[in-house]
């Protein structure tokens, strides 16, 4: 318990399991301003719009954690995590380049958090599970 590794990654990933519950209040919140400035039309637009996100979300997820499955013991774990904040950060900067939650750009931007955030997940387990007190 007295390694400095051990409780960074015991917060981290604490932080990143609540980031997704965070994620998913502001993707409403997002949504539903397009609603309020007139780009979408309804509140039904915003939900469906919000169930595409979370029915493409899925493939994101699955791939993001085959992919790490697959390099968990091929790659040090430490140098996952670094990649994954960064494209994850990119991620979403570029919401804010999205003027129409329709554009693909928007679902792009979706994906590409999704399968970070599961990447960026499971590397701090690793990290954690690797890194425990025997």
């Amino acid at each position: 318990m007295s390694d400095p590794v051990w409780v960074f990654t015991f917060f981290g990933m604490t932080v990143a399991m609540q980031l997704i519950y965070v994620y998913g209040s502001y993707l409403v919140l997002w949504l539903n301003d397009f609603k309020d400035r007139g780009i979408l039309d309804s509140e039904n637009e915003v939900r469906e719009i919000f169930s595409l996100f979370s029915l493409l979300d899925a493939p994101g997820v699955l791939m993001g954690g085959l992919a790490m499955a697959f390099l968990a013991d091929k790659v040090p774990t430490a140098k996952l995590v670094i990649p994954a904040v960064i494209v994850r950060a990119c991620g979403f900067f570029a919401f804010q380049l999205v003027t129409d939650p329709r554009d693909k750009l928007a679902y792009l931007c979706n994906i590409c958090i999704s399968f970070t955030s599961i990447f960026f997940i499971i590397s701090l387990e690793t990290l954690f599970m690797k890194r425990l007190p025997r």
